[in-house]
């Protein structure tokens, strides 16, 4: 299990960010607030590169345990061990994406969850509620 506190609320608040020039293509502005609270900690249910850049898939500890996508660089991060049940996949143009078992079999999981299909859903929520438990 992967747990990470939330240092930043927006990519502008953070100095000599690496890769600006590459958010600042994706997040629009990029003073926009992903809907974190700074200070609280949260579970990391895997990993994705976006043209070079690190985020991550959170979900809050506590509270309504819904799935983010947001940058990494905007939480406290050191040295974690990788869950033994991850696996890695590169993707089209590069990209790299870290996942539980549970996950990595399922083509657009994450679209798939957005758009809120119900197997998707109860999959994502049973490893939530698995890393809740652990």
């Amino acid at each position: 299990m992967i747990k990470t506190q939330c240092r930043y609320l927006a990519l502008s608040e953070v100095d000599d960010l690496d890769g600006i020039c590459e958010y600042k293509k994706m997040v629009h502005p990029i003073s926009y607030e992903f809907d974190l609270i700074r200070g609280n900690e949260y579970f990391v249910l895997g990993a994705l590169t976006r043209h070079g850049t690190p985020w991550l898939y959170i979900a809050p500890i506590k509270g309504d345990k819904q799935l983010r996508l947001v940058p990494s660089a905007l939480f406290m991060f050191d040295w974690k061990k990788v869950p033994k049940n991850w696996f890695i996949r590169f993707l089209r143009y590069g990209e790299i994406e870290l996942l539980p078992a549970s996950m990595v079999t399922i083509d657009g999981w994450f679209e798939k969850y957005v758009d809120d299909d119900i197997n998707v859903v109860k999959i994502v929520e049973e490893e939530i509620d698995r890393l809740c438990t652990g």
